[in-house]
């Protein structure tokens, strides 16, 4: 078979062998049908260009395998099989022949690129309304970066697509990948087929891989089969995709984080528990498994449906997984320990009979506790029976009754004041399922009030678990303070849940939460026993978390079964929690300390962050910020990255983003010259925890440093302007002393002092630019690493560089400026501005 090499610089080589019809013009461009029925290969800047018709790629009538057509995949050199605008592709055999290379189209519509690898075929399709030459390959193997954000929880690692607008105006359009090869393992590791919503298209943004916003198509684009994740299938963008390269160039089919488990089939396998032993082997999540005796706990099982002839008891830590559902016989029911779990996956199926005994932490008197309930029913009469005892394992209760004082539900938009009928904590009646509601501590032994904690509450909660759907509305008032617009929710159900997954999912609330601590003890203010400080809240969001003192309560990203929390409403409507929020751990985190239960802050969130804490040892003062850096996150008010400090708090300290006081600062990818203005609010004669301003000294250090922050990667600066002054936190706490109540224009956080600012350094002693597709980089110092950004400040490529003084690497972008960090190996970083032209 006579193979044909394109060469440099030819628009079109071709042999009558090869061409079945074929037409050529004086430009050498193809305008006709064409069919290569034998070997087509286009070597390094090699270009066969199809101007309009049909690429047909074709086999020979004696032998199906012997039609290729293949382009070298050199970067920035490779061959390339081209299309205009109007030409198109068909194929005979997608098992044999597709473009094992790179193809591109101009065409202003929708265009198949029929590319693959070696055996595998895997087109793409892009739809866009405009011009412009986009190339795309694929490749049978893993990229070499898999790491992913927050919101995908798999990226395939058996192939990937390379993606990039070549010329033109930035093009946009939906994207389609498809896939002709079982998925199962490759994207969920497990046995079963998962969901189709399960999937999604994956881009990796020079540091991560996230979601697109995508939906498996019902017939896949390339032979009209209906799609399934076990054979062959496709999948599309739901919105357009810059084509350009800015924000991805890379693309490939992941699993989105978070989604509901499979619901697998119940399968012939039985075991029984019988009080020691099971009959028949450890039950997987296709068994059936029965509870016949309950002298000794199984411990952590799963199971596909279980069978309750005899009681189930789980210790804290143990977790049981019930695929569908559950039968009881004789009034069994499962006894769960404080932080044991019980997770449902399908919401449709009956639901157990529990007992959950729920452990608070060590309390003071008129101390309050946030709960919420895990059972289908209004449990207000079993508070009443509520216990104390002097330890968590204590053998015998010191109280049995009147261990709640009072007992009170939030109603948002109230304005009356303390114990009106229209303030907003009210008497408590009854008990909603996904509302919370608080209970004071009645001040008998062994609560004290002098400060210490002294005793423990226990509270059984008993009755059918709750399963599925659990839709609360929530209210937002015509008041503009944010404070009339909280709303008390709960963890509904015998499990912890996500809470990242619940924020996302519920857009009709801010996108953090807060739980209280009871940091600080109860006041006797104006006549009013038990009076708190707002700044007991501890805040969550997909950023990370910001406690109330060095060792209250540290959020971790999980909320426990029972536990109550705050959330903002920004529209009224409904919040649903979902079986899908339900996880197998972090039950562990309902009224525990951080010495008890350290920081377990498990959320893919990239981690280019640090905190700041202000205390002041005299009046009792903790206040903490978190500053974090994500490529999800812009300088403005970002849903889930940016969290308001309170603003009722006497005491804070914030950060600035135009009209937001923020406790959670969560900012675009991380450049050196970034500022963040800091405020703070300190003691004065108007908050009546403290009778007089004086001077008093406060210190503010830094902690938790993680990322480029870490191991003094990046120094951290604080900047005073009132004495032109710069901090490096490296060095330990800065103080000052003040009689200001409060100042938004003297403190800001900046990564560069004057001495590395230096405009004449930048310049003279770093030379960089792009040429023939190529970054150059030259310094007099050694260099350490250097980062790609595109013009909105998403990082594209980050290269570890041996400390040498000159580099030349690749530069496979779009037209268009860039700006790189060059970080040398005296710590200096030196950012340029660049314009790469083709």
């Amino acid at each position: 078979m006579k193979k044909n090499t394109f060469l440099p610089n030819l628009k079109a080589i071709f042999s009558p062998a090869l061409l079945i019809m074929l037409a050529i013009f004086a430009s050498q461009n193809i305008s006709a049908q064409v069919q290569n029925n034998g070997t087509l290969y286009i070597a390094d800047s090699g270009l066969f260009y199809v101007q309009s018709g049909v690429y047909n790629f074709g086999v020979a009538p004696t032998d199906p395998t012997t039609g290729t057509t293949t382009t070298t995949r050199t970067a920035s050199t490779y061959g390339v099989l081209s299309f205009g605008d109007g030409a198109t592709t068909a194929t005979a055999s997608v098992a044999t022949h597709f473009n094992d290379g790179y193809t591109k189209s101009n065409t202003a519509s929708a265009f198949v690129y029929q590319i693959g690898q070696t055996t595998t075929y895997a087109p793409a399709k892009v739809d866009a309304s405009v011009a412009g030459e986009v190339a795309a390959a694929y490749y049978t193997s893993a990229y070499t970066d898999l790491t992913f954000d927050g919101t995908v929880s798999k990226v395939s690692s058996t192939g990937y697509w390379d993606i990039k607008q070549l010329t033109g105006a930035t093009k946009t359009g939906k994207l389609s990948l498809a896939w002709t090869e079982n998925l199962t393992t490759d994207l969920t590791g497990t046995t079963g087929t998962p969901s189709t919503s399960d999937i999604t298209i994956v881009g990796y943004n020079g540091t991560d891989w996230v979601q697109i916003p995508s939906t498996v198509d019902t017939n896949n684009f390339f032979d009209n089969a209906a799609s399934a994740i076990g054979s062959k299938g496709s999948i599309t963008s739901t919105l357009n995709i810059d084509l350009s390269g800015t924000s991805f160039q890379f693309f490939a089919l992941g699993s989105k984080k978070g989604a509901c488990q499979t619901l697998v089939a119940l399968g012939s396998h039985s075991t029984t528990w019988d009080g020691s032993a099971w009959s028949n082997g450890v039950p997987t999540l296709e068994s059936t498994a029965t509870i016949s005796g309950s002298t000794n706990s199984p411990g952590s099982f799963v199971c596909n449906k279980l069978n309750l002839n005899a009681d189930l008891k789980l210790a804290n830590g143990d977790v049981l997984e019930i695929v569908n559902e559950v039968t009881t016989s004789g009034g069994s029911k499962i006894i769960l320990a404080s932080e044991a779990s019980i997770v449902q996956r399908n919401g449709a199926s009956t639901a157990p009979s529990i007992e959950l005994t729920k452990v608070s932490r060590a309390m003071r008197g008129y101390d309050y506790i946030y709960w919420g309930t895990p059972v289908n029913s209004n449990f207000f009469s079993q508070l009443a029976a509520a216990e104390s005892f002097t330890t968590a394992i204590a053998a015998a209760p010191t109280a049995t009754s009147n261990v709640f004082l009072d007992k009170y539900k939030w109603v948002p938009g109230q304005t009356g004041a303390y114990g009106s009928a229209t303030y907003g904590w009210q008497a408590l009646t009854a008990i909603e399922n996904g509302k919370g509601f608080i209970t004071m501590v009645n001040p008998i032994a062994p609560f004290d009030t002098a400060g210490s904690n002294t005793g423990i509450v226990k509270l059984k909660i008993a009755g059918t678990a709750n399963n599925g759907d659990v839709v609360v509305p929530v209210t937002k008032s015509a008041f503009t303070s944010s404070t009339k617009n909280y709303n008390l929710l709960a963890n509904p159900y015998p499990s912890a849940i996500d809470v990242d997954m619940f924020l996302r999912e519920n857009t009709k609330i801010d996108g953090f939460v807060k739980l209280w601590t009871s940091k600080t003890a109860p006041a006797t203010i104006s006549g009013i026993n038990a009076a708190y400080t707002n700044a007991d809240y501890a805040i969550y969001n997909p950023s990370g978390s910001v406690n109330t003192s060095p060792i209250s309560q540290t959020i971790s990203g999980k909320i426990a079964s029972a536990q109550g929390f705050m959330v903002r409403c920004t529209t009224a409507g409904d919040v649903t929690f979902t079986n899908c929020m339900r996880v197998t751990s972090g039950n562990n985190n309902f009224f525990r300390t951080a010495n008890e239960n350290t920081n377990n802050d498990t959320s893919n969130f990239e981690r280019n962050r640090f905190k700041l804490n202000m205390t002041n040892t005299n009046l009792g003062i903790f206040s903490q910020i978190l500053i974090a850096y994500s490529n999800e996150a812009t300088t403005g008010y970002d849903r889930l990255y940016d969290a308001e400090s309170g603003s009722a708090n006497a005491t804070s300290m914030y950060t600035l983003s135009g009209i937001y006081k923020l406790a959670i600062n969560g900012r675009p990818a991380f450049e050196s010259t970034d500022v963040v203005p800091v405020g703070v609010k300190l003691p004065s004669t108007s908050s009546p925890e403290f009778a007089t301003a004086v001077a008093e000294t406060y210190k503010i250090g830094i902690t938790e440093q993680e990322g480029v922050f870490a191991n003094g990667t990046v120094n951290v600066f604080l900047h005073d302007k009132l004495n032109n002054t710069y901090h490096d936190f490296a060095n330990g706490d800065f103080t000052f002393t003040t009689t200001t109540s409060s100042t938004d224009d003297r403190f800001e956080v900046v990564y560069q002092n004057t001495a590395l600012d230096n405009n004449t350094f930048n310049t003279n002693q770093v030379l960089a630019f792009i040429k023939d597709e190529n970054l150059n980089i030259a310094a007099s110092l050694a260099m350490t690493n250097v980062e790609i950004y595109d013009i909105t400040g998403k990082k594209l490529q980050s290269v570890n560089i041996n400390n040498e003084k000159s580099i030349k690497k690749a530069f496979n972008y779009a037209e268009g400026f860039y700006i790189v960090k060059i970080k040398l190996d005296n710590g200096s970083i030196v950012s340029q501005k660049l314009i790469n032209k083709k």
